[in-house]
């Protein structure tokens, strides 16, 4: 049995054995908790952070470090370097994740890609549920490690990186209570979206030609201008909103739903009040806890729940209608709605393939995220939850028939069904491991075949179907390039020595949103023109450029 204590009790270090009474509680998906009155004597020991239970006439040994909660694998020192080490594994690498999806223009709303990366995300969170069933905590060492690695991949997608460095616990600050380290997470959420925030105003001060930003942004535009037209990439910013929102929303709801937990009143005990899931010793919103609640409800309102009504109502026309008479319906939700619900080709005739339900995915996720989260104590309300996701899917299928000409609806649709059966399974389990010891011989009998699966699913799907997934588009790559030279047409290079142009459009009528997909990829930009639609119902929206897979039709 390992505990950890806040502080050493200096004061007691030399006052023989104390009594104490210590609540051991788990900090994940499965719920295991017990309280005991023992009698102890205090030791604080500078050893790697391990604590050991040393019975000897109902006395233990407590050592402890001034310790932080760490970030990737328990409690340790924290390093001198923490903050350091941070930004060269977290930050660094979600930067250059940014700038690989807008450059390469990589389309995470796609159904497929989309499918792998909420697995992926979700693995992420239940992993450490099956750890507990394979991991030997009496040995040093792991027979399974090789179960642990086959699942780093999957924390590519949450944005998390520190399982990469295998043995390393990053540690930031000591002495940090949980409330603190889970809403920490919130900066992880929220980097790609500030990274994507000054990426617009830097696009638009070069759009004012401030001189020192046209001077640095230039010789980049131009040379990645070239690039897109040698590669046949088709470069599009409201995509990349799309996809960086993608990565961005399992993280954002998770961390919000694990504020929001709740931990039931308990007399037995002595706790007579609602408690703080991740801490027992906080008082659920109350205090700090009450400021961080807040600010988690917000999240899931403006950037969960708000978002994914919309993408949900989208394909109406009397929701159109609605956003008209509030005057919502700007061009960039415009362009954001065909990316979620428009069709796979762009926009060409008799392509009514129209991922119609897509905001449904979204609802699906809350819904699927929210039983991981919360399934291990009110196992009640998740069937119910469960039937209502199915139920959705179901009508789709049936009804709209979404997935009857595209290979990637009908990938995406049963990777969320799998999904949902998944979180339904380890609820269940859990509950019914938590009400009764017999269903722990369920855990016996599930370890076995973990290191099998997983090993195989995931190198299936990261070694095999990735794998071959990028090494094809590389080679389109290539075959555009080799195509592009054959023609000795570099479009990127003309009237390089012509006045500049503004990277967006500079009149009147100029619609933002078209800023990111020069046609020629020669800084001549064509600005988009939207008509008035409070007019007639039989105007329709025409954009100039295809920065989207199009736009909605206003035939009723």
């Amino acid at each position: 049995m390992c505990y950890q204590v806040n502080k050493c009790f200096d004061g007691y270090i030399d006052a023989g054995p104390i009594e104490v009474t210590l609540y051991i509680q788990t900090l994940d998906l499965i719920n295991i908790s017990t309280s005991r009155t023992v009698n102890v004597t205090i030791q604080c020991i500078s050893d790697k952070g391990t604590c050991n239970d040393k019975p000897t006439n109902s006395t233990s040994s407590i050592k402890h470090l001034s310790r932080g909660l760490s970030l990737n694998n328990g409690s340790n020192e924290c390093d001198k370097h923490g903050f350091l080490i941070f930004i060269v594994i977290e930050i660094l690498p979600i930067t250059i994740m940014v700038l690989l999806i807008i450059i390469f223009n990589i389309q995470l709303t796609n159904g497929s890609i989309n499918g792998v990366v909420f697995y992926s995300q979700i693995m992420t969170i239940s992993y450490s549920v099956y750890y507990n069933y394979i991991h030997d905590y009496d040995s040093d060492y792991d027979p399974y490690r090789y179960v642990q690695l086959s699942v780093i991949p999957c924390n590519i997608f949450n944005l998390n990186f520190t399982p990469f460095v295998y043995n390393y616990s990053m540690c930031i600050s000591p002495n940090t209570p949980p409330l603190r380290a889970i809403s920490f997470w919130y900066v992880i959420g929220f980097y790609p979206l500030l990274l994507l925030l000054l990426l617009y105003v830097w696009i638009a001060l070069y759009d004012k030609s401030y001189k020192c930003v046209v001077f640095i942004t230039r010789p980049f535009h131009r040379c990645m201008a070239r690039f897109w037209s040698m590669t046949g990439i088709e470069p599009s910013f409201t995509h990349s909103i799309a996809s960086i929102y993608i990565l961005c929303f399992t993280q954002l709801a998770a961390t919000s739903f694990k504020i929001l937990s709740v931990a039931p009143k308990n007399e037995t005990l002595g706790f007579n009040s609602t408690k703080f899931y991740y801490d027992i010793k906080q008082d659920y919103f109350k205090g700090v806890h009450g400021a961080a609640g807040f600010f988690a409800i917000l999240v899931l309102l403006f950037l969960i729940v708000l978002p994914t009504l919309y993408i949900l109502l989208y394909p109406f026309q009397w929701f159109h209608e609605l956003l008209n008479c509030l005057h919502l319906r700007k061009q960039l939700l415009i362009s954001l709605g065909d990316v979620f619900t428009g069709p796979y080709k762009n926009g060409t005739e008799n392509t009514y393939d129209y991922r119609f339900m897509a905001g449904l995915y979204l609802l699906a996720r809350i819904i699927i995220l929210s039983q991981f989260i919360y399934g291990h104590y009110s196992v009640h309300s998740m069937p119910i939850s469960q039937s209502c996701c199915s139920f959705l899917l179901t009508l789709i299928v049936i009804i709209f028939c979404t997935f009857q000409r595209n290979i990637h609806n009908l990938t995406e649709f049963l990777i969320m069904f799998l999904m949902t059966v998944f979180g339904c399974i380890i609820s269940v389990t859990t509950y019914l491991i938590l009400r009764s010891e017999i269903y722990l011989e369920l855990g016996s009998a599930m370890a076995p075949s973990i290191p099998v699966a997983l090993p195989i699913v995931n190198g299936l799907i990261f070694g095999i179907i990735i794998t071959g997934y990028i090494i094809y588009q590389v080679y389109k790559m290539i075959v555009s390039c080799y195509h592009y030279h054959k023609r000795n047409n570099p479009v990127a290079n003309r009237n390089q020595e012509g006045d500049h142009q503004p990277l967006v459009g500079n009149d009147d009528d100029w619609i933002a949103d078209r800023m990111e997909n020069p046609q020629e990829y020669d800084e001549q930009h064509v600005p988009g023109r939207m008509y008035d639609v409070s007019g007639e119902h039989h105007q329709r929206i025409t954009i100039a450029t295809a920065a989207t897979y199009g736009s909605i039709d206003e035939v009723t």
